[in-house]
């Protein structure tokens, strides 16, 4: 089996006992095989365990096994090889089970050692391909939407998050982070010290990501952090995460062959309670706000 067969896990899915000893008797011993009578039973142990192939019945009392292979088509993450089998060859039900994501079929009166192993063999190599490219695609997908530098969204990976809430009612907090006098920091220094500083501040930011907390850099020495439609935002929510802002990242400090080198942030913050959420009036808000905060510090 081109080195897959070794210790591969292998689940089969048949109502039928007699097939599913057939089925069992047809496979290498040196396999580990688990057994599940329907697809209820599949998706328990699928969620409970990771198989390198799912050999499933195509039809079954309750539900056909075209139902288990859909399970798998939205998936991003890696997926088993899928042998869909039964009794009948007739072309359509091939083409089903394929078009469903079925990455081999056999039937039954077709079955032995040879071709159900061959069978197996294939699905796997088909399987690795597919998740290969999947797996591909989504570090394309991640490259394309995250800041190459702080390893954080960029405003690529903010706008799709912004597409699911914009125009949803709701309550909204947004603070835009800027670094005080970062030129300064870059003229006295360098940019190496800059982009130290910047990655010091996206990865206080990182760590506070959630499903309601979007953290972002939107530019430069620019980033932001969205609140989203908490069930308990109100005023001291609110409070809490501008405290902890100013915790994080107010004042922060990186060290530069033992010299300890001090840079400070400056936040605007605005914020909606119960309002149809726009993107542009908030963040102009915030960005009005943080400009008044900054004029401060030169007078």
């Amino acid at each position: 089996m081109n080195g897959y067969g070794v210790h591969m896990r292998i689940l089969i899915v048949d109502d039928d006992v007699v097939d599913q000893m057939a089925i069992f008797r047809a496979l290498p011993k040196k396999f580990v095989i688990s057994q599940a009578e329907s697809v209820k039973m599949a998706r328990r142990a699928l969620d409970a365990t990771s198989f390198d192939c799912v050999i499933v019945d195509y039809s079954m009392p309750l539900q056909k096994g075209t139902d288990l292979v859909s399970k798998f088509n939205s998936y991003e993450k890696v997926t088993p090889a899928i042998v869909m089998v039964s009794h009948s060859d007739e072309k359509n039900i091939e083409y089903e089970a394929l078009s469903q994501g079925a990455h081999e079929f056999l039937c039954k009166s077709e079955l032995s050692q040879s071709s159900l192993v061959n069978t197996i063999d294939k699905a796997v190599t088909r399987a690795r391909y597919i998740n290969d490219a999947r797996l591909r695609h989504r570090e394309a997908h991640e490259d394309a939407n995250t800041d190459s530098l702080c390893n954080i969204r960029n405003r690529r990976g903010l706008n799709l998050e912004l597409a699911d809430i914009e125009g949803v009612r709701g309550s909204y907090e947004l603070v835009v982070i800027d670094v005080d006098n970062f030129k300064g920091i870059n003229d006295t220094f360098g940019h190496l010290v800059g982009d130290q500083v910047l990655r010091f501040i996206a990865n206080k930011l990182s760590a506070m990501d959630s499903d309601n907390l979007i953290t972002f850099r939107l530019g430069g020495d620019e980033f932001g952090v969205l609140k989203i439609n908490d069930d308990s935002f109100d005023g001291k929510v609110v409070d809490s995460l501008e405290l902890q802002l100013q915790q994080e990242i107010k004042h922060g400090s990186i060290n530069l062959k033992g010299i300890d080198i001090s840079f400070s942030t400056s936040l605007g913050i605005a914020k909606c309670i119960d309002q149809i959420f726009t993107w542009d009036q908030l963040y102009d808000d915030a960005d009005q706000n943080l400009y008044h905060v900054k004029k401060s510090l030169t007078h």
